[in-house]
């Protein structure tokens, strides 16, 4: 369809006034978790307006909202916020009252920065698909991607002076914007012969404990639609005591 079908600058007759957020289906969505993990990770009141990825009955949705047809979006009042990276921006200076920005601002900024122009190899070959357990057999781009993403893990760690927790010092946008890398790992990295370090191992215990990460996680494995296009690897069905 072509973009011209959609709004260019969002619906100018939003009456929202409370923010609903439009997202894709929890158990693939990366760019959804994200935004909704900005609001209800940081106590934001917020609806949701879920849509199916890949499917007709979204196109109305898309066509009503939307500037670029995709999700995530966010609605309030009058104003139309899209970009994951937006929506995050929007909720820190209108509707979260805390910090969001961890002990180090600057640093926080450059890394969801990063999250979000790069490891395109990762996000192609490992898409996020929470419900599964999944072999692949991941390229130099992508374990160079990871290698990338285990330094931050520890780099931050070594920083604060921990071995473990969140990447800088409380829950951050940071948590956020590397969120889908964590169901990532979970879904490929053991099946597929990708060895994680001790700090990895433990950042990822950190994120999957949060209330919201665990929230998200629920609903996700509740979902039933299949979304081929997200589909990767070879399905593994022993999973023992996973």
């Amino acid at each position: 369809m072509s973009a011209l079908n959609f709004p260019v600058l969002g619906n100018p007759t939003n009456d929202f006034a409370i923010p609903t957020l439009i997202i894709g289906n929890k158990n693939y969505s990366t760019w959804s978790l994200r935004a909704w993990l900005m609001l209800h990770g940081f106590g934001v009141n917020f609806k949701e307006m879920p849509i199916k990825l890949f499917h007709p009955s979204n196109q109305t949705t898309l066509q009503t909202f939307t500037p670029l047809g995709k999700v995530p979006v966010l609605l309030h009042g009058d104003k139309t916020v899209w970009d994951s990276m937006a929506i995050a921006l929007y909720a820190e200076k209108y509707l979260i009252t805390g910090n969001v920005w961890g002990n180090n601002p600057a640093l926080a900024m450059s890394l969801i920065s990063e999250m979000h122009t790069g490891f395109n190899a990762l996000r192609s070959q490992m898409p996020m698909n929470i419900k599964a357990r999944r072999k692949i057999s991941p390229t130099a781009d992508c374990l160079q991607d990871l290698e990338r993403f285990e330094a931050i893990v520890q780099t931050c760690y070594q920083r604060v002076g921990q071995s473990k927790g969140y990447l800088l010092g409380e829950f951050s946008i940071v948590d956020v914007f590397y969120a889908p890398v964590i169901f990532r790992l979970k879904t490929y990295a053991s099946y597929s012969g990708i060895a994680l370090s001790e700090s990895t191992m433990a950042y990822i215990a950190t994120v999957l404990n949060h209330e919201s990460v665990k929230l998200w996680q629920e609903q996700a494995v509740a979902e039933t639609d299949f979304v081929i296009e997200d589909e990767a690897g070879d399905e593994i069905t022993d999973l023992g005591n996973d």
